[in-house]
């Protein structure tokens, strides 16, 4: 494509809404959509918005009363997963070509190795690069915090294979997914650090008989147009770690599973709009979407 994906999909400008010149700063970490002006030190204390508001004994106060006032950024975190997804109509060229597929994709791609085979889905994986084809979709994944180069380039070559061997001329949509997480040492940080967020107001006192605040939060928004659509979502998630090993070996060690605390920031990016087969370079678009959703995270969740 001779456009970059934001001029040939007309993707939207991201703004803080409701921060025009004479909206007030703050001093809470991240900016909510629903609890911008609820949050802002100023305005609680009197300030009119425009003139500065003296940093009292009363304003230290009430920010220490924060749980962390840590500012985030997205170097804070790391890329968990990312995954490329194009779904298309129901293409049946799939059953019979399958193995001319994976024969070609083991020439442009070195170490694939055989996870899943069945007639409606394959999965092969090459390092911490996964990549599958079903009747509707194809889809590369990569997991830890791979060079994004790497992912890009991976990504315009399988899906050129694909394309070209299952000759596909129409596109339902294209996605673009990024998983950021970032450790803390328990769920109770975790969770501090979401509510710093601004994300979620909290309903204040006993709550279905309950007096304790709440010990899990997830919030999700979607936003979607003519042309294309964004999901945030941000939650805090245990993950339990179990060793795996050898069975030989399982007799004279003993494993030992832990758990994991993290704030996971989830960004699934995707076109609403049908794209014809030559509106389409999956790499230039991956490699713009990624650009865009770092930009737009950074401005509209991390402050």
């Amino acid at each position: 494509m001779g456009d970059t994906a934001e001029q040939a999909l007309s993707v939207p400008t991201v703004s803080a809404k409701g921060r025009g010149k004479d909206a007030a700063p703050t001093f809470v970490v991240g900016i909510g959509w629903a609890t911008r002006r609820l949050l802002d030190p100023y305005r609680c204390l009197g300030g009119n918005g425009r003139e500065p508001v003296p940093v009292t004994e009363e304003l230290t106060k009430m920010l220490s009363c924060r749980s962390g006032l840590i500012m985030l950024s997205l170097s804070d975190f790391q890329v968990d997963r990312q995954i490329f997804e194009a779904r298309f109509p129901q293409n049946f060229l799939f059953w019979d070509r399958a193995g001319e597929l994976w024969t070609s994709a083991s020439r442009r791609l070195h170490d694939l190795n055989l996870v899943v085979v069945d007639p409606n889905h394959t999965q092969f994986e090459a390092g911490n690069f996964f990549f599958a084809i079903e009747v509707g979709a194809v889809r590369v994944t990569s997991k830890d915090d791979e060079p994004f180069s790497e992912f890009e380039k991976l990504a315009r070559s399988f899906f050129e294979i694909v394309v070209e061997g299952l000759e596909i001329e129409l596109f339902d949509r294209l996605g673009f997914r990024t998983i950021w997480i970032k450790q803390y040492q328990s769920t109770t940080e975790a969770t501090n650090a979401f509510r710093d967020l601004g994300l979620l107001s909290e309903p204040a006192g006993e709550s279905f008989g309950i007096k304790t605040p709440p010990i899990a939060l997830d919030v999700k928004v979607t936003w979607e147009d003519e042309r294309t659509g964004t999901t945030i979502g941000c939650r805090v998630e245990k993950r339990k770690v179990d060793p795996k090993i050898p069975w030989e070996f399982r007799s004279r060690i003993q494993a030992t599973s832990s758990e994991r605390c993290f704030l996971v920031l989830d960004v699934d990016y995707y076109t609403t709009a049908k794209l014809q087969r030559d509106q389409v370079d999956a790499g230039e678009w991956v490699g713009s979407s990624f650009r865009f959703v770092k930009k737009a995270v950074g401005k509209e969740i991390l402050r």
